[in-house]
């Protein structure tokens, strides 16, 4: 799994369309993406990773690191990469205009390397996201954390 210094993403659910309610409340919506975008990540599953993101698709690290999706794909294996275990999200700000959501939160993170824990947090990220045909692709991502280069 891509965790190299916190480098976290990945996106939402396949075919991922809210319901009524969270189409209504802009907050709403971006938790249950965002959620289900961390869960993802949690789980490290490649092809859901590529389905529900757009091929268009940057991470950015605070590092000044990064990754396209079709390289973050390639790096979802690594070896040396920190696992991610859990995670809890709070302080959602998000902002819907049409078919373009924008959310803003912090995260603390559970990871793990080599069986040692590394909890970080609280991080703060941001995520924009695109509907397309009833479906809610995640477009960017950038994660504030530490300054430290990345380990993967």
């Amino acid at each position: 799994m891509i965790f190299g210094s916190l480098a976290l993403a990945t996106l939402a659910v396949a075919g991922c369309s809210a319901n009524s309610s969270d189409e209504r409340d802009p907050n709403a919506l971006a938790t249950s993406l965002v959620t289900a975008a961390w869960e993802t990540a949690v789980a490290a599953n490649g092809e859901e990773f590529a389905a529900l993101t757009s091929t268009a698709y940057r991470l950015q690290r605070g590092d000044g690191t990064g990754a396209w999706q079709d390289e973050y794909l390639a790096n979802l294996d690594d070896p040396t990469a920190y696992d991610l275990t859990g995670f809890t999200i709070s302080d959602m700000q998000a902002r819907r205009d049409g078919d373009v959501l924008v959310a803003t939160y912090n995260v603390d993170m559970q990871l793990t390397r080599d069986g040692r824990a590394f909890p970080q947090g609280p991080t703060p990220f941001l995520m924009s996201f695109v509907e397309r045909d009833g479906t809610w692709l995640l477009v960017s991502e950038a994660n504030f954390g530490g300054n430290e280069k990345s380990e993967g």
